[in-house]
C-alpha cells in the first residue's frame, strides 16, 4: 500500500486542483491512466477486503460497436500493464473484458465476481441492468461516459479542463457496498 499511495499522491494533488467550473468532458483521459485511477479508488475503498472475492475487474462493452470495442481493448491492456506493477491493498487484480448485449451476459458478467466494473461506450441499453447487477453483486461501476456518470454510476472518470478529475457518486458507490476514505472524497467532485 506504501508504494500505491506514492503513485498516488502526485495524481490526487492533480485532482485537488480541478475544482474549477469547466465542464468535464468524458473518455478523453488516456486507457493507461484510467486504469491507475480505477486501481487507486479501490486503494481507498475501506470495505475492500469485504467486497473483494477472486480479484477480478470486469470491462463491458458491445460487440460491434467500433469505439465500445476499442475502449475494451484499450482498457483491457492497460490493466494488464498496471496490475503486473503492483497491488492494490495486498490484492493481485486481474482484468477481464465481457461483450454484454443483452441483460443476461450483463449478469453473468457481474455474477462472476468482479470487485469493479469498467463501463464503455455504446452499453446504454443494458446501464440499468448493469447498476442493479452491480448494487447486488457489490461491484463498484466505473465510466468515462458523462451519460452515465449522470445516470449513477459511482465513478466517473473525466478530464476538466486538461485535468483529470473524479466524479464519485456516494449513494451508488455505497449501494455497491464501498467505503470510500474521506480523503479520496476530498479530492472528487462528490454527488449524492
Amino acid at each position: 500500500m506504501g508504494s500505491l499511495l506514492s503513485l498516488l499522491l502526485p495524481v490526487l494533488g492533480l485532482l485537488a486542483g480541478t475544482v474549477a467550473s469547466l465542464p468535464a468532458r468524458a473518455a478523453d483521459i488516456p486507457a493507461a491512466q484510467q486504469a491507475l485511477l480505477l486501481l487507486k479508488v479501490l486503494a481507498y475503498d475501506k470495505q475492500l477486503d469485504e467486497r473483494i472475492r477472486e480479484g477480478r475487474l470486469a470491462i463491458l462493452h458491445r460487440t460491434g460497436h467500433t469505439e465500445s470495442e476499442a475502449c475494451g481493448r484499450d482498457l483491457m491492456a492497460a490493466l494488464e500493464e498496471a496490475t503486473s506493477s503492483f497491488e492494490v491493498s495486498g490484492h493481485r487484480l486481474t482484468a477481464g473484458v465481457f461483450a454484454v448485449a443483452s441483460n443476461e451476459a450483463v449478469e453473468e458478467a457481474i455474477a462472476a465476481g468482479p470487485v469493479a466494473v469498467y463501463l464503455c461506450p455504446g452499453i446504454e441499453e443494458q446501464l440499468d441492468s448493469i447498476l442493479a447487477a452491480s448494487a447486488a453483486h457489490d461491484a463498484l461501476t466505473f465510466t468515462a461516459q458523462t451519460s452515465f456518470i449522470d445516470a449513477g454510476t459511482s465513478i466517473g472518470l473525466v478530464l476538466e479542463g486538461d485535468r483529470p478529475r473524479m466524479v464519485v457518486n456516494l449513494t451508488t458507490s455505497r449501494e455497491e457496498g464501498a467505503r470510500l476514505s474521506a480523503s479520496l472524497l476530498a479530492v472528487s467532485d462528490v454527488r449524492r
